[in-house]
């Protein structure tokens, strides 16, 4: 299970969730300074649960947007592998706005990528993280993630993406560019921009 807003699936919890406070301001909560984003991105709080049988997470990717993620490991391990921003050109970035790698996450987690078919993945700087129980860790905007779990018990893991003033124009830009490739894959041209 990934990706489950946590306002849609346990709203009273999510109500008494909060960044911590050294994160500074959620601009996604302002409307002025983020205007017409998704009412759930006010309060932008994801769980994620796997165990070491299924995918921590399916694919390398950047956030949407932009947006910073801080992770809360709950319960369980996990492992996460990041790569600066300017590693892009080594990630085969593919999909509508580039922000999905091509390169398998499996291959990536296990180290085992096929340099054969992806040869720029060589150049590329993975740092290894891995977080239990009441760990945090910020994951800064446009750096390449994916995670697996690697504890014998499965991770819950709980995901707060927010928007800061050092940010907040990058932001702005990409979400209207977002926005704009939504529409025109509505309107069928999704075959043109994937």
């Amino acid at each position: 299970l990934r990706n489950l807003q946590m306002s849609e699936v346990f709203p009273d919890e999510a109500a008494c969730l909060a960044l911590p406070r050294v994160f500074g301001p959620n601009l996604l909560a302002d409307e002025l300074q983020c205007p017409n984003v998704p009412r759930e991105w006010r309060h932008w709080f994801e769980l994620f649960i796997c165990t070491r049988q299924s995918a921590g997470f399916p694919f390398l990717h950047q956030d949407t947007c932009g947006v910073h993620a801080c992770a809360l490991q709950v319960e369980g391990t996990k492992e996460y592998i990041l790569f600066p921003p300017s590693d892009a050109r080594f990630l085969y970035a593919a999909g509508g706005n580039g922000t999905r790698s091509l390169v398998p996450s499996a291959d990536i987690c296990r180290g085992t990528v096929d340099l054969g078919q992806f040869p720029l993945y060589a150049k590329a700087s993975p740092i290894r993280v891995t977080i239990g129980q009441g760990e945090l860790l910020f994951v800064p905007s446009n750096w390449w993630h994916t995670a697996r779990c690697v504890g014998e018990g499965p991770s819950v893991t709980l995901i707060g993406s927010f928007v800061d003033a050092g940010i907040h124009t990058e932001f702005v830009d990409s979400y209207w560019d977002y926005q704009a490739v939504r529409s025109l894959a509505k309107h069928g041209a999704g075959a043109i921009i994937s």
